[in-house]
């Protein structure tokens, strides 16, 4: 039984492992927050080529209010370089407004506040409600 126990240990270690070093694959990261902390401030084109330089497919688009202008051109970037829109930083109707003319399906990231309530629980419904909105606006993009 002990020889079981620890060979079955070995086993799932291994196991954990080969997966944990999967995640760290090229095709399995994401780049975050390459817009807005670009120390050479790249454009989309630029951005684009730089990530299919280093070997990265897939891009969580973070960004600030300046960089609004450029949402159409960074997806026609990412389009032409074959990258990803895997995901999109906060909710802007532009954005949106595009993700629906280039059948784009991003994942939405969104830091929700923690609400005020008195239990877990409210606070918990609280969230849900917040965010309902977002899940049901995101749903119709499919």
């Amino acid at each position: 039984m002990k020889n079981f126990i620890l060979f079955f240990s070995l086993l799932c270690t291994l196991a954990f492992q080969a997966q944990a070093a999967n995640n760290f694959a090229k095709d399995q990261l994401v780049a975050w927050c390459i817009v807005p902390f670009d120390a050479a401030k790249r454009g989309p084109s630029a951005r684009a080529e730089m990530l299919k330089r280093l070997g990265l497919k897939r891009v969580a688009y973070d960004w600030r209010a300046q960089h609004v202008k450029e949402f159409e051109e960074e997806i026609l970037q990412y389009k032409k370089h074959s990258l990803e829109f895997f995901a999109f930083w906060g909710v802007h109707d532009e954005a949106f407004a595009l993700f629906e003319k280039y059948k784009l399906h991003p994942q939405i990231w969104l830091t929700v506040p923690s609400p005020k309530a008195d239990s877990q629980e409210a606070r918990v419904e609280a969230a849900v409600k917040a965010m309902l909105p977002l899940a049901q606006r995101t749903k119709k993009l499919g």
